[in-house]
């Protein structure tokens, strides 16, 4: 299960926000997005409390792989993006939980009910 929670900042006279990418290479991509006249020229993207990403976590510019779902990624990520004008940001907040086989016979097949977990 997977709860994301979005947030964005203005980059003088911009909006910026992160988004989730269709038909996604990986197991999960975002995309960091910049809307206004400037367009960002640089991206950067971390996980809160470091420096870089973790294992099975990857930034290629404005977009941030996922490359496995597993709760060891479960944190809130930052994408920061850079115009002539300044730097600002916006943030994912990514859980996965791992269901148990049994959560998901009682709570889907059996009672036809989405888990609410994480």
């Amino acid at each position: 299960m997977l709860i994301i929670l979005l947030s964005g900042f203005w980059i003088a006279g911009a909006v910026i926000r992160i988004e989730e990418v269709d038909n996604a290479t990986h197991a999960e991509e975002y995309r960091c997005i910049v809307d206004g006249d400037d367009a960002a020229t640089k991206y950067t993207w971390h996980r809160q409390g470091q420096k870089s990403l973790p294992e099975g976590a990857k930034a290629e510019g404005d977009t941030l792989h996922f490359l496995k779902l597993t709760p060891d990624l479960n944190g809130l990520y930052f994408c920061e993006a850079a115009n002539r004008f300044g730097v600002s940001s916006a943030s994912l907040y990514k859980c996965t939980k791992k269901e148990s086989f049994l959560s998901w016979i009682l709570t889907k097949a059996v009672l036809g009910l989405p888990s609410l977990h994480c």
